[in-house]
């Protein structure tokens, strides 16, 4: 069963109160070593741990090499992530999700085909990038 806050304070109190760790996971539904963890941390802190900060893996870092094989074969070919993906292989591997990552951060105020970096036109952003509404400033 999921943690809270409540059911942190309820492991707390009954350490306290002397209850074994057994018991006390018991109740809570959670693993006995999982109350040792609470405890220990509330112990060495002083304070409630805090639950569902800084959890899962780490993010990876882009390297500018990466960012930059990702910019100039967006320029070259205008693709997607997952076009791209395969078009940027034998540079270096690269998973989808980094490219898609690397073009969010880098494409998202892309400029309008017209070269106004926001164009006052009521097309969205989005489908001037996929070429479905072209810009009526566009000299096309």
């Amino acid at each position: 069963m999921k943690l809270n806050k409540t059911k942190v304070r309820y492991i707390l109190r009954q350490n306290r109160k002397r209850v074994p760790t057994k018991e006390i996971a018991r109740d809570v539904k959670v693993s006995q070593r999982r109350v040792q963890q609470i405890i220990k941390e509330y112990k060495e802190t002083g304070q409630e741990p805090v639950l569902g900060e800084k959890v899962g893996r780490p993010r990876k870092p882009f390297t500018e090499k990466e960012t930059e094989v990702i910019r100039a074969a967006h320029a070259r070919y205008r693709f997607g992530a997952r076009v791209l993906e395969t078009a940027i292989r034998k540079q270096f591997k690269a998973p989808r999700h980094l490219v898609w990552v690397n073009l969010n951060r880098n494409f998202s105020m892309s400029p309008c085909p017209c070269g106004e970096p926001l164009c006052s036109d009521s097309t969205t952003e989005a489908q001037r990038n996929r070429g479905h509404i072209l810009c009526l400033n566009s000299p096309t």
